[in-house]
């Protein structure tokens, strides 16, 4: 089968897609307007620019579209708009943001998920929280929604153990204000002034990198900010970590949870739904609240001293998700429905009510 992705090739979840899918068999080529995560792969430009650009791609997606059996477009507001725009029976990949948050920051934007949930012949999820979103908000129907985590990935899940640093927090999240990153660093700040021997460090980029330095700086925290890191460079600081850090303020399940559970990491994180999937706080792991340094120095503080607590949690993890993370299998299901994806027909909408659903973003 040959699939049109519809991604943003600079991120690592695109490759993790394209790979996931060219290992059953399948023919996959990305189209995008951002450059490739990967050496190698050839990229389809799109083209278009300004803020209309992923609705001007409409015409040239429907072009790559007749050359291909599916098109699996990921990200609502971006490429599932470009699908939308295009007109072409299509199945939407949400990634968390894009509909726990986007959509609710104005009438228009909630109105233009709408549209494209109305086109979607098929949605993926990451977790029962954003299935429930969308059926709740947006009348989405739950029969029409694919729910399981996007990864680990097979190098993740037999990467060799390494020798921790029981003072190395990990935070695998990009630097944007969705992922409150200067919480992060407030919190490392409260635990140096105790004399607690500790420093993180932040293995993606973003847009507030350099503001987050200069605040690092001025605190006198430990911190390095190597992102973005190729694969391998990732997975071997996440081996050698002792705790897993992510302050989102909203977020379904993020795959370097999933991974740094895999690896034996302790995980603090944002006590939201999609999380609490997995998390039992206390038990498996530490949820915080991501607005408060000091509810974050707790946690990690509890997280660096409590042995016992690391030892069970860390072991009860690996089992979870050897259970709960067959990613290629799911996959495999996914495949099939795209075959036929030309024959099922867009979906129903019922009535949604708009603000069924609660973030630490939403208030």
């Amino acid at each position: 089968m040959r699939i049109l992705l519809l991604a943003d090739a600079s991120s690592p979840h695109t490759e993790r897609w394209a790979r996931g899918l060219e290992a059953l068999g399948h023919e996959v080529n990305v189209a995008s307007f951002q450059m490739g995560w990967e050496p190698g792969r050839e990229i389809i430009g799109l083209r278009g620019r300004g803020r209309l650009r992923y609705w001007m791609a409409g015409r040239q997606v429907r072009s790559l579209a007749e050359e291909h059996d599916a098109v699996l477009a990921h990200f609502l507001p971006a490429y599932g708009v470009s699908a939308w725009s295009a007109g072409v029976p299509f199945a939407l990949v949400l990634w968390g943001s894009d509909i726990l948050a986007w959509p609710f920051r104005d009438r228009l934007r909630f109105g233009l998920a709408r549209l494209v949930l109305a086109s979607a012949r098929w949605v993926v999820a990451d977790s029962l929280t954003v299935r429930r979103v969308i059926q709740l908000n947006f009348g989405y129907p739950p029969d029409r929604v694919s729910v399981f985590p996007f990864g680990p990935e097979e190098d993740a899940l037999s990467f060799p153990n390494a020798e921790k640093d029981e003072s190395l927090v990990v935070f695998p999240r990009a630097a944007e204000r969705i992922y409150s990153p200067e919480t992060a660093l407030r919190a490392l700040a409260l635990l140096s002034a105790e004399g607690l021997a500790v420093r993180i460090v932040f293995t993606m980029g973003g847009s507030l990198a350099e503001e987050c330095r200069a605040l690092a700086a001025r605190l006198g925290v430990q911190a390095e900010f190597k992102g973005p890191l190729p694969r391998p460079r990732y997975l071997e600081t996440l081996a050698r970590a002792w705790v897993y850090l992510s302050t989102a303020l909203s977020d379904a399940t993020p795959v370097s949870l999933l991974e740094a559970m895999a690896q034996g990491v302790f995980p603090v994180a944002s006590d939201i739904p999609a999380i609490r999937e997995w998390i039992l706080d206390g038990f498996n792991g530490i949820l915080v609240d991501p607005r408060s340094p000091r509810s974050v120095a707790s946690a990690l503080r509890r997280a660096l001293r409590d042995r016992d607590l690391h030892e069970s949690a860390t072991a009860l993890n690996r089992k979870v998700i050897a259970e709960r993370g067959p990613w290629t299998e799911n996959l495999k299901g996914l495949s099939e429905i795209l075959l036929r994806i030309g024959e099922i027909k867009p979906p129903k909408l019922a009535r949604g009510k708009k603000g069924a659903f609660w973030s630490y973003a939403s208030e």
